[in-house]
């Protein structure tokens, strides 16, 4: 009986095809932009958009910019960590995302506290539909690390929430800017890295 199962096993993973590259990204770029769409919904259903856009488009099209090379970054290093054996090497780079982050913050001077919780709060709220569809892509990928994949899952996921609530945070300042946005993106990288061995394994 061991014997036929395990012949049967082997068959069946020799005659398994691999998903196509271009099968993954495309689940994933689907999810992401359900993700984000979710967040635009809700930020327009609960706070908004800011009311000065027209004189503000340019402090506003700037952190757009910004938050969108984010997201793609991180949505680069998910693609490359769902797959299994395609994570090799990585974790220098996960890690140096995470440290440039962390480099931007100092760098960009004294942290102005006012308005982190609220800002922090928002983006967790707004990032919840991307992280859930994103989770639930990324599990059926397999991936093997799955604490690396969910600190991606919760980065990429907080950068989308933060494209939402860009279009209705009124802070303008970069310092002020680089430390509620920065610190978003890493409390839920932070708490996607928690989560990770508990909604990743498959």
């Amino acid at each position: 009986m061991t014997g036929s199962t395990s012949d049967l096993i082997a068959q069946l993973a020799d005659s398994a095809e691999p998903v196509g590259a271009w099968r993954v990204s495309s689940r994933l770029a689907t999810a992401a932009l359900i993700g984000a769409l979710a967040a635009l919904t809700l930020q327009v259903l609960t706070v908004g958009v800011r009311h000065d856009v027209a004189g503000t488009l340019e402090a506003i099209g700037a952190k757009l910019i910004v938050v969108t090379v984010v997201v793609a970054t991180w949505a680069w290093l998910l693609r490359k960590l769902v797959s299994p054996g395609s994570a090799d090497g990585l974790q220098r780079v996960l890690a140096a995302g995470t440290v440039a982050i962390a480099v931007v913050l100092v760098a960009s001077g004294s942290p102005s506290w006012s308005g982190v919780t609220r800002c922090v709060t928002q983006v967790l709220v707004l990032a919840f539909p991307a992280f859930l569809i994103l989770a639930l892509t990324v599990r059926r990928c397999a991936p093997t690390d799955l604490i690396q994949a969910g600190v991606a899952l919760g980065m990429l996921s907080g950068a989308i929430g933060l494209l939402a609530y860009s279009l209705g945070c009124t802070a303008d300042e970069p310092t002020v800017v680089a430390w509620r946005y920065g610190i978003a993106i890493m409390v839920r990288g932070i708490i996607g890295g928690v989560l990770g061995k508990l909604i990743l394994r498959w």
